[in-house]
């Protein structure tokens, strides 16, 4: 199967990448849309920091990295220079490494040699192979990116089969094959980890497919004097190739042979990387990213060389040249004297210009965007350059050292950026940098809603009027969220781990590591974090949204870049080009729970369908009436049964009423109230069923309203809004709360005495005065507030002209 179609297949919910080149068109256009098809939603990839820098300002950034998969930096001595597809599911899960980047050359041009490991979570002999796949891609993670930090635990969160089990280097399969994931360690490199791995065994031959080399071919000769001197057979592209004649002629019993006989070749070029060491009781395997060099075989984690990943594998002996089809090629010696000329490596001090300097990372929430500065500049006298779709220029900021960060509250959060530029003191700027937006990947990664919950979505969805039936079906949303949202984060913190960079655990870590008090505070920060998230942009989420399409309120979100169609071709900007990783090593430098979604919903492309958000559109239905006849008094029972109870959990300091959860059932229970709520002097009739004052039924809509608003203002933490600005979740719910409280206050001066109508008065100025103190100095802020009020004026206006269309007879409900 060709490399780009595995993506895919489905059963995989988070996809983790690495690679030395990245093309921004390919991955856009071709491994995106299919991982998405596949059922991908937590989708993340590191790569070479100065390759990426440079690809970025030749070609652009790719539209989507920040937005719906996160795309880091890394920066080693020479290359970071892994390839590895990590995929995780529920049931199963999938580890392929190998030598092929993320460009067009690497899915479907070059000739690539990739190793793969499927399973079910019922293998569980192949877990810790998997967990040391995971610890390798946590521990080249920035410890300061929380972007890819969430992702991580997103990734983990519902994997069962991989809570508890430790990281190892090497496991044995059922048939007694033994399998070992090698990369470049503090102590070792992938080259004396694969000598380890053949334990002693006497090696008879020794076959090295590389498409680049040593000078010196030292690598080389170190790799043979570990194995024992075997005999040794060296393959080439005869084209395409840096391997030194005059080195290659030293070597004693070597052979040179070409893969132009090699069955399938089909004029591509060879950029595959395989070791084969045949010995006497097994074949040794070795396939991954590390070429014939010294930096890609024996570099150190922390120190000299590449960033590497190989696996190792064991196969019975005598059989692996002629299954990997080698046969062919090793049949022939090719003459050294017909090799065409090694290709120039790019080499430090080459002519090839250095790559530009990196401007950093760039984080955004709602208008906060955090800046992490990097190495060897002056924050204080760096300016970030915003630019949106194309390249739009939006603002230019100056930023200021928030906490133990830098950053700045930006002004066009309406048009979020998308990419920006540092401009350093004086005319020197940097790369261009992607900008990640911490709520378009959250809503990115949601999953489409269950049946379960989509069955109450669907009734809440027929409900046109804000009322109890509203707040009941929300409440029930909510509490079926609370019950699944114990396991996911027991889920999400034992995949948090402790030692190594990003917070997860090493392969050589030992079991029972304790975390730091740092390490355990940002693990519980992140979870914090990922749990609003999850009720922003979750089922709650999505009754949230469908309220503001009622009242009329602008998306908190601004809608994503469009994403590229699953059938596009593969396309790139270097299609003709294999990487250059030529060595110094030179520049080498969704789930089977989703399987009964709607089939409309599986395709992230249909119109209409959000990422991460259900389609709350759906077909139209005529919205259901309450019937004329229903009791009143039994309505507003039950609206005072739900607000009671907020109340109490609020009281008791389980509710924080700024929340974002929270706040969207708030506001809700506040409208609904002032929905159900009997205009002043009326009597209550089944679309209004609650009537203003106290009676035998219940307290009346101005007192409950009043008693809920109090609760609310009491739980309010002090300092809640100091070190960021409100989310439009948290916004809304104040409007709410502003609009309900000057309402309850005009209705209680009409109608009950001085004393009541005072302590409402009083607890108006309280909450205004509150909210303007969070509001602040921020614009945005403030401008989205004065829309919800507006928006929720507006519904109470409609409603009251509604009531007096009523007929008097209607209203005193004797007529049906």
């Amino acid at each position: 199967m060709r490399y780009d179609r595995m993506f895919r297949e489905k059963g995989f919910h988070a996809t983790l990448l690495t690679s030395f080149e990245f093309a921004p068109d390919v991955f856009d256009n071709v491994v995106y849309p299919g991982l998405r098809m596949g059922g991908s939603r937590s989708i993340g990839v590191i790569a070479d920091q100065d390759r990426i820098n440079s690809q970025f300002e030749e070609f652009d950034p790719p539209r989507l990295a920040g937005q719906t998969y996160h795309l880091a930096k890394r920066k080693v001595d020479r290359a970071f220079h892994s390839k590895i597809v990590l995929q995780l599911g529920q049931t199963r899960g999938r580890l392929i490494v190998g030598s092929s980047n993320l460009t067009s050359g690497g899915i479907a041009g070059n000739l690539e040699a990739i190793c793969g490991l499927d399973i079910d979570r019922d293998q569980g002999w192949a877990a810790p192979l998997f967990a040391a796949a995971l610890a390798y891609f946590r521990a080249h993670c920035a410890p300061d990116d929380r972007a890819m930090r969430r992702l991580l635990r997103r990734a983990v969160a519902d994997v069962a089969w991989l809570r508890g089990v430790d990281p190892a280097r090497e496991v044995t399969d059922p048939e007694g094959n033994r399998l070992a994931f090698l990369t470049e360690e503090a102590a070792t490199g992938v080259g004396e980890q694969y000598a380890a791995f053949t334990q002693g065994d006497t090696i008879d031959r020794l076959v090295i497919v590389s498409p680049f080399w040593d000078k010196s071919l030292s690598a080389v000769v170190r790799l043979r004097e570990s194995l024992g001197g075997p005999d040794l057979a060296l393959v080439v592209d005869p084209d395409y190739h840096d391997l030194d004649p005059d080195a290659f002629m030293t070597l004693a019993d070597a052979s040179l042979h070409a893969i132009t006989d090699l069955e399938d070749r089909e004029e591509r070029r060879l950029h595959a990387k395989l070791i084969i060491a045949c010995g006497r009781e097994a074949d040794y395997v070795l396939t991954g990213s590390a070429n014939a060099s010294t930096a890609g075989l024996y570099g150190r984690r922390g120190g000299y060389g590449n960033a590497e990943a190989c696996l190792a594998r064991t196969e019975p002996a005598g059989t692996a040249l002629e299954r990997l089809g080698l046969s062919v090629c090793l049949s022939t010696q090719f003459v050294v004297e017909a090799l065409s000329p090694p290709v120039p490596s790019p080499e430090k001090g080459s002519d090839d210009p250095p790559a530009p300097r990196d401007g950093g990372g760039l984080l955004l929430k709602q208008s906060r965007l955090t800046w992490s500065p990097p190495p060897g500049c002056a924050p204080a006298d760096c300016r970030i350059r915003l630019e949106g779709r194309g390249g739009e220029f939006l603002e230019e900021i100056k930023p200021r050292q928030i906490g133990e960060t830098w950053g700045a509250d930006i002004s066009c959060a309406d048009a979020p950026p998308l990419r920006g530029r540092i401009r350093f003191s004086g005319t020197e700027t940097s790369a261009l940098v992607p900008v990640a937006s911490i709520d378009r990947l959250a809503q990115a990664s949601q999953s489409h809603s269950r049946r379960d919950y989509q069955k109450l979505l669907d009734a809440f969805r027929e409900q046109h009027d804000l009322g109890t039936e509203m707040l009941d079906l929300a409440l029930k949303i909510r509490s079926m969220h609370a019950a699944e949202h114990a396991s996911r984060q027991e889920g999400m913190r034992h995949g948090s781990g402790g030692g190594g960079r990003g917070g997860g655990p090493s392969v050589e870590s030992k079991p029972g590591t304790q975390l730091t008090e740092a390490e355990f505070n940002a693990i519980e920060d992140d979870l914090k974090a990922m749990e609003e998230e999850d009720v922003r942009f979750g089922p709650l989420g999505d009754t949230y949204r469908y309220i503001n399409q009622i009242l009329g309120l602008g998306l908190e979100i601004p809608a994503q870049e469009e994403e590229p169609d699953i059938s596009t071709d593969l396309v790139s900007n270097n299609d003709d080009q294999v990487e250059d990783e030529t060595d110094d090593e030179t520049r080498e430098t969704a789930d089977t729970e989703n399987d009964d979604r709607d089939r409309d919903q599986d395709d992230p492309n249909k119109p209409g369908n959000k990422q991460g958000q259900t389609n709350l559109a759906g077909p139209a239905r005529p919205p259901p009436k309450r019937h004329a006849g229903a009791n009143p008094a039994k309505l507003e029972k039950a609206l005072e049964k739900h607000i009671n109870a907020l109340r109490e959990e609020l009281s008791e300091k389980a509710l924080d009423p700024m929340d974002p959860g929270a706040a969207m059932i708030l506001r809700l229970a506040i409208l609904a109230i002032i929905a159900d709520g009997a205009p002043v002097g009326r009597a209550p009739i089944p679309k209004y069923p609650v009537p203003a004052l106290s009676t035998r039924s219940g307290d009346g809509w101005i007192r409950m309203l009043g008693r809920l608003l109090d609760a609310m203002n009491r739980a309010w933490p002090d300092g809640r809004f100091e070190n960021e600005p409100p989310l439009p979740e948290q916004l809304d719910c104040m409007g709410a709360m502003i609009f309900g409280a000057t309402l309850a206050h005009e209705a209680a001066a009409v109608v009950t005495t001085p004393g009541i109508a005072s302590a409402h008065e009083t607890l108006c100025a309280e909450i205004t005065r509150r909210v303007t103190a969070a509001i602040g100095a921020h614009e945005e802020a403030r401008s989205r507030l004065e829309e919800a009020m507006m928006r929720y004026g507006a519904a109470r206006e409609n409603a009251e002209a509604r009531y007096e269309e009523i007929s008097p007879a209607k209203r005193s409900g004797t007529e049906s």
